[in-house]
């Protein structure tokens, strides 16, 4: 559902609350616009014919509160790290969290519970699958349970103003798709915390053709905190190359590479230019002048 609501729902909504996606694309091609009856279906729009996504984005965002915590009568669950203050039942009364955090810009969660005391419950706190390395502590004690499935609990007699901190790993990362998906075998993608990435063209100087983009999974993504770009987000930074402008000579548009025992190395095509890559959040994207963008990103 995190993936889902900062990759899915909140890119359909433009920054300005009045524009809308109806697809989200994970490319648009240089020059490419998709139109369906007119209406431009790849470019944030104020209204559709046919209305019915951006009131279900707008519904969603208006009921959040729901998303975030769950509760049966021996604990409460937190589902989503989203700021706010938070009331749940349990069997011996009810349970208050209070939840601070800088995500998804930084890893840092702080709950303060407050609640029945004189019995144990149970908080249970979702550990990401994006953060490899957290760590959890209550009161500035370390916890030493280990996450199950991707789920701490932490059993005890609660006092009112326990906080409960975690330190999520926002360490870059460069994903790949399963194989057997044909469009984005040889291509990755750059995620961080719960964010996935984009490249945007605005954001690449020199005004080369993303189309021609190829990055160099092998080097360093550094991540750079942006309070002057798109409302305040954290860019991605990578190292790519150019592959050969234009098209193949004459008529024929495939390149010869020999037979099948003649292939390899020195049939690929020679990489031009060095260049560096700025990525975006995904759900930022087309909230500036229209242009290519992509999430899968060409490695050869």
């Amino acid at each position: 559902m995190e993936r889902t609501l900062y990759n899915g729902l909140l890119p359909g909504v433009s920054r300005s609350g009045d524009k809308y996606l109806y697809v989200n694309p994970l490319q648009r091609r240089d020059g490419h616009v998709l139109r369906d009856g007119g209406e431009i279906r790849d470019e944030r729009t104020p209204w559709f014919r046919c209305a019915c996504c951006p009131p279900n984005v707008m519904r969603t965002l208006a009921s959040l509160e729901h998303y975030v915590i769950a509760a049966d009568e021996a604990s409460v669950v937190v589902h989503q790290y989203i700021p706010g203050d938070f009331e749940a039942r349990i069997a011996t009364g009810t349970v208050r969290l209070v939840v601070q955090t800088g995500l998804p810009w930084s890893g840092s969660v702080s709950i303060t519970a407050h609640g029945p005391a004189g019995a144990p419950w149970t908080l249970t706190l979702r550990v990401p699958g994006w953060s490899p390395r957290t760590r959890v502590a209550v009161n500035g004690e370390d916890i030493s349970g280990q996450p199950e499935d991707g789920w701490l609990r932490i059993t005890r007699d609660w006092h009112p103003g326990d906080e409960v901190t975690m330190d999520l790993d926002m360490e870059v990362r460069v994903v790949t798709a399963d194989p057997r998906v044909d469009a984005t075998r040889g291509a990755v993608a750059l995620e961080r915390g719960p964010l996935v990435y984009c490249l945007e063209a605005v954001d690449q100087p020199g005004g080369f053709r993303l189309d021609d983009v190829v990055v160099d999974p092998a080097q360093p993504v550094t991540a750079h905190e942006r309070p002057d770009l798109l409302g305040g987000v954290v860019t991605l930074a990578a190292r790519g190359r150019l592959r050969p402008g234009g098209q193949p000579s004459g008529w024929w548009p495939y390149r010869g590479a020999g037979t099948a025992r003649q292939l390899g190395a020195d049939t690929a095509p020679q990489l031009g230019a060095e260049v560096e890559l700025t990525a975006v959040p995904y759900y930022a994207w087309a909230n500036r002048e229209p242009g290519a963008m992509r999430v899968w990103i060409p490695t050869t």
